[in-house]
């Protein structure tokens, strides 16, 4: 448990965003309280102590943050850890391709800005990692063109794209990642693994540079 029956902020909890929770965050250009404080752990080159401070990111009523805080533990978007997670100043483009190894199942990805170019990329030639750049460009205007259908009569608010095989498994897929004004898309051939720990360091990355 994060926090007692009472609701009570333990001494020196260090909380951190699980794969679901990093997810949640960046899923949507619509940011509640909960996305924009997992968000702002994400973004620290030092995981912090939960406090009061940290508290009014979710609601300026203590109260209310602590309830908020211990939903987003019953979701699984929170988990305690026992050291603080420490991110080095080293260049996105050094570390990215190990990382996005690690989220496929194949072990070719890209990561692509709106503008349809690649920031990293692993396993692809680079004419194709430019080609799938632009591609998820062309998907993301799409997407915007389509929202009301999408979303508001059909009820679907991913915003993912894939090509999958015929029982459903993917076997290219485009899932965009929001930040404050920027968006990103992982492109990954095979099924994703969004579950292991990469993905959150990938999330916590983008953020730290790219979140307001």
């Amino acid at each position: 448990m994060l926090m007692s029956e009472a609701f009570t902020v333990d001494s020196g909890l260090l909380l951190w965003p699980t794969p679901a929770g990093a997810y949640y965050a960046v899923q949507s250009t619509k940011k509640d309280a909960a996305s924009r404080y997992i968000l702002q752990l994400l973004a620290q080159q030092q995981t912090p102590v939960l406090d009061d401070t940290q508290l009014t990111l979710l609601d300026d009523d203590k109260e209310l943050a602590l309830n908020k805080l211990y939903h987003l533990q019953n979701m699984g978007y929170l988990q305690a850890i026992e050291a603080p997670v420490v991110y080095d100043k080293q260049p996105l483009q050094e570390i990215l391709p190990a990382m996005l190894s690690k989220i496929c199942s194949n072990g070719k990805a890209v990561l692509a800005d709106e503008q349809g170019l690649y920031l990293s990329q692993v396993g692809f030639a680079h004419e194709s990692a430019e080609e799938l750049s632009a591609l998820s460009a062309n998907l993301h205007a799409v997407q915007e063109r389509h929202q009301k259908l999408l979303q508001n009569n059909l009820g679907i608010n991913s915003s993912a794209w894939g090509l999958i095989d015929p029982v459903g498994n993917s076997q290219l897929g485009f899932w965009p990642l929001f930040f404050a004004v920027d968006k990103f898309t992982l492109i990954l051939s095979g099924m994703p693994r969004f579950n292991h720990p990469s993905f959150v360091s990938i999330v916590a990355r983008l953020a730290m540079r790219y979140s307001s």
